[in-house]
């Protein structure tokens, strides 16, 4: 089956603008820009509650943990919330005041939040009657860490940001820009010859080393490219 499309961001401000339009705008909105902003799963974004946002002093969190019954798999993950989704939760909150702060944050109008598969079919009609081509609930984390990428965010980082145990997940996720690949190939293998004289064949095998990423660095650059991810 083929991947859900990635959003630019004049694509994302189309889904956006058609929003506007629609009742529930700032739910939708917010909701819509966890998933690109912060890469989270639909289901993840219907299970979260008001204290998973919020401290006791009502001020949004810049990360929290998610419970292992509020995402995939059989353990909790962290997640992490760039500036201008703060910005986003902290309107929400202020314009949506919870009775208690284990409620779910995302209201609906018949029960106290979403199911997974609800919501998935509601963001998936969000990009169908936006009019961008396959799209799906998915495509907001593969547009955001694809961002990411080819910024040249380490994989491991983006494996974090995703809530990926292995970096083979993080890198099917991901969308190639096979123009950006061909001017790297070229960087390198002109980098290659003026070191060692010769050119770079490309049967010649090269390992690139991961190196581990710790959270405060993850912090570092969700700060230095929150105002460009859209």
């Amino acid at each position: 089956m083929a991947q859900a499309a990635t959003l630019d961001a004049a694509q994302l401000q189309r889904v956006l603008d058609y929003l506007k339009t629609r009742r529930h705008y700032q739910r939708n909105r917010v909701m819509l820009l966890l998933t690109h902003w912060s890469m989270l799963r639909v289901g993840e974004v219907a299970a979260l509650r008001y204290c998973d946002v919020m401290d006791s002093n009502g001020q949004i969190l810049s990360e929290t943990v998610l419970a292992a019954t509020q995402t995939k798999g059989d353990k909790g993950r962290r997640i992490w919330l760039n500036e201008r989704m703060r910005a986003e939760l902290a309107a929400y909150v202020a314009a949506h005041k919870p009775k208690h702060k284990a409620q779910r944050l995302f209201y609906t109008q018949r029960s106290e939040g979403f199911t997974a598969n609800t919501l998935t079919h509601i963001i998936n009609s969000f990009y169908q009657k936006a009019g961008i081509a396959n799209a799906s609930s998915h495509s907001g984390r593969r547009s955001g860490l694809t961002t990411l990428a080819d910024k040249g965010v380490s994989v491991r980082v983006l494996m974090a940001l995703a809530g990926h145990s292995q970096i083979a997940t993080t890198q099917r996720t991901l969308t190639y820009d096979r123009q950006l690949l061909g001017l790297r190939w070229s960087w390198f293998s002109g980098l290659f010859k003026s070191l060692f004289n010769k050119p770079l064949n490309h049967t010649f095998a090269i390992t690139i080393s991961l190196h581990c990423i710790d959270q405060a660095q993850i912090k570092q650059i969700l700060a230095h490219n929150g105002a460009v991810i859209a």
